[in-house]
């Protein structure tokens, strides 16, 4: 079987080798030098001045095993190993007529050797029979031992027989022996006796002598037969084992040599098959890379095959995922960028004409020092040194200079890449965010001082009316003054409020942190809602508290207030709101509780955002701007605390905030604090 696969691979391979040699699939080119930016980093073996390349897709004659790689594989496996069988076979065989020819010299020479023995016994029991027969006082006890002896090695020639001839031999041997030892025990009978003969007058007269030279001469006859019918195998046997000895020698140096070429035959018809292949896909990533067009793909048959068309279908992909993000990289309105460690600028965008008007042609190149601003260039250097190093945020702001010597306002968001040792930029205009920051901060100003000193005057002259500082009123005018009053304050309050939060948000909100008591913080608060609580009937508790904390007591009561009021206007009329203080180890946590118609839980956390009520109705029916839970939670959070609601529909709710207790280090530190800082 090995060798029918061996000539039919043999055939195959000498069919083809003229063609493979004609139009090998590996060759060795000179390197030549590449598209500028072909590839943004190449690897130590693209540098080399040699690189294998993979010729265009042979025709499909060129693959003569299309096979499954398992299927090759298996075949690499089976070709040897049927060699192998064959060839341990042969020498198994060998091996076996060594131990056969072996087995039978050694079978000769114990055969030769149990006849030597029986004749020296015999002649030496003849010996020994006339020896004492000589004697006047014959002693027959070395004649019996000798007896014994003969026995013995006849019961063992019996075992040796392995053929008919040698049995037939043996049991002649075995019935002239039991002749010559019945004649041996007659004889030691009749010397026994005596009768008053001498033994050697006796041998003489019962003509012993002759009949035991008769029964000897038969059984040294048998015994010479069947000596001499060993006698070839004990002198053929070392000369066949020594052509086996040969034989299995010769065996050994063929099969070995023979597995040798086998194996380098089977290595180099597979892997010249698969090599070429996997050289196409490697040229394939190359052409990929250089986005250069890729060789054909493979024709379909086994997992290389499969890998071929994976590929493709990978690079189509990855194509049209490139193209798209090109085209969104190119048509977006912010200017996303790359910088050396040192600023260089590597790539940009399209939107830097927008930008700067300037091109990516003109800006790749250029440091980018060249289009900040005089004095935001040594905070640009120090923001992209702490990026670089983690110490810092991802984001900064700096002025940037146009062609035209126009400036524009940006936001950068960069992020630093150790492994390329770039920063990678996104660029953002807010030029026009920062004009309208400028309005917002000036229609703050105006209302400040142009709305809310009116309002404070309309207000006064209409509590003066109410009292009757004018004169005596119809009762209709003085209900119409005191719903204008209230409007008034509503208003007064949405003022306070919209300024409050810019103050917030710009950081410009006056802080004064010190160690204070909560108590007056809370009678602070219940006087200022106490007038609301009384038009609807509800009373306020509060539980005694002598628990102290380090914050700014103004800001902790507006807190408060906004909680208290918040309360009383989802609270039904006639109830209670409470006031309770928790002291824990590290802070102290207010809560404000209420008996009104909850919050749902999925408000819990937008209820403090902006203009946040839990019904749209509410504004309408209730009053208030949404701008007091989140001024709360920013104001708490100042204070290095936190805010929450618990509450379920239904059952009520209870806001609480939790702020740090006072310490003795707090009570040292500076005391004017704000956002800013």
């Amino acid at each position: 079987m090995a060798w029918l696969i061996c000539a039919l691979l043999m055939r195959s391979v000498e069919n083809n080798t003229e063609r493979i040699r004609q139009s090998p699939d590996i060759v060795l080119t000179e390197s030549r030098p590449r598209k500028k930016n072909c590839l943004a980093k190449q690897s130590t073996w693209q540098n080399s001045p040699w690189i294998v390349r993979a010729r265009p897709l042979p025709s499909h004659d060129k693959y003569p095993m299309k096979m499954k790689l398992a299927s090759q594989g298996l075949l690499i496996v089976a070709v040897p190993l049927v060699f192998e069988l064959v060839f341990v076979g042969v020498l198994a065989k060998l091996l076996i007529q060594a131990e056969k020819a072996r087995e039978q010299e050694f079978h000769a020479k114990l055969i030769i050797m149990s006849t030597s023995a029986l004749a020296a016994l015999f002649y030496r029991a003849g010996e020994l029979m006339i020896t004492e027969a000589r004697s006047r006082d014959p002693d027959f006890s070395k004649l019996s031992l000798i007896k014994t002896r003969i026995r013995s090695e006849l019961s063992q020639l019996i075992g040796l027989g392995t053929n008919p001839n040698e049995k037939e031999l043996i049991n002649r041997i075995l019935l002239a022996g039991q002749k010559e030892i019945a004649f041996l025990d007659e004889v030691q009978g009749e010397l026994e006796k005596g009768d008053n003969e001498t033994p050697i007058l006796l041998l003489t007269k019962k003509d012993t002598y002759r009949r035991a030279q008769v029964v000897m001469n038969q059984l040294v006859t048998e015994l010479g037969a069947l000596a001499l019918s060993v006698r070839d195998v004990d002198q053929e046997s070392p000369r066949r084992l020594a052509r086996l000895r040969l034989d299995v020698e010769r065996w050994l140096m063929v099969g070995v040599v023979l597995n040798v070429l086998m194996a380098l035959f089977v290595a180099l018809v597979f892997s010249r098959q698969i090599v070429r292949r996997v050289n196409i896909i490697a040229d394939n990533s190359l052409k990929f890379a250089c986005s250069q067009k890729l060789n054909p793909p493979l024709p379909d048959f086994d997992e290389i095959s499969n890998l071929d068309r994976l590929f493709h279908s990978m690079t189509m992909a990855v194509s049209s995922a490139t193209e798209k993000e090109r085209a969104i990289l190119e048509n977006t309105a912010d200017v996303i960028c790359s910088l050396s460690a040192r600023g260089k600028i590597l790539k940009i965008n399209q939107a830097s004409l927008q930008f700067v008007n300037y091109s990516p042609e003109e800006l790749v190149g250029r440091n980018i020092a060249d289009l900040i601003q005089g004095e935001d260039l040594a905070k640009v250097r120090e923001s992209l040194r702490e990026i670089e190093a983690g110490k810092n945020g991802s984001s900064f702001e700096c002025r940037l200079a146009t062609r035209d010597g126009n400036m524009i306002e940006t936001l950068w968001t960069v992020n630093w890449s150790a492994h390329e040792s770039e920063f990678f930029c996104v660029v953002h205009d807010q030029t026009k965010r920062k004009q309208m920051d400028s309005l917002k901060q000036e229609f703050i100003e105006m209302i400040s001082h142009d709305l809310r000193t009116p309002l404070n005057s309309t207000r006064g002259i209409l509590e003066l009316m109410v009292r009757g500082a004018f004169g005596g009123m119809p009762q209709n005018a003085v209900d119409k003054a005191k719903v204008a009053v209230a409007n008034t304050n509503l208003l007064i309050t949405l003022v306070n409020e919209l300024l409050d939060l810019d103050r917030l948000e710009s950081g410009k909100m006056p802080m004064h942190f010190k160690n204070i008591t909560l108590a007056p913080i809370i009678e602070t608060a219940m006087d200022t809602v106490a007038n609301i609580a009384e038009s609807k009937g509800i009373e306020i508790e509060a539980s005694a508290s002598y628990a102290s904390v380090f914050g700014d007591q103004y800001r902790l009561a507006q807190v408060l207030t906004n909680l208290l009021s918040n309360a009383l206007k989802y609270a039904p009329e006639g109830s209670v709101v409470s006031i309770a203080v928790v002291e824990a180890e590290k802070t102290v946590e207010v809560r404000v509780s209420d008996k009104g118609k909850g919050i749902p839980k999925e408000l819990h956390q937008s209820i403090f955002d902006r203009y946040r009520q839990v019904e749209i109705a509410d504004a309408n029916q209730r009053g208030g701007s949404g701008l007091g839970l989140s001024i709360a939670k920013a104001i708490v959070e100042l204070h290095g605390g936190e805010i929450g609601v618990d509450s379920d529909e239904g059952t009520g709710s209870t806001f609480w905030f939790r702020i740090p207790c006072a310490t003795e280090e707090a009570e040292h530190a500076p005391v004017d604090q704000s956002l800013a800082s």
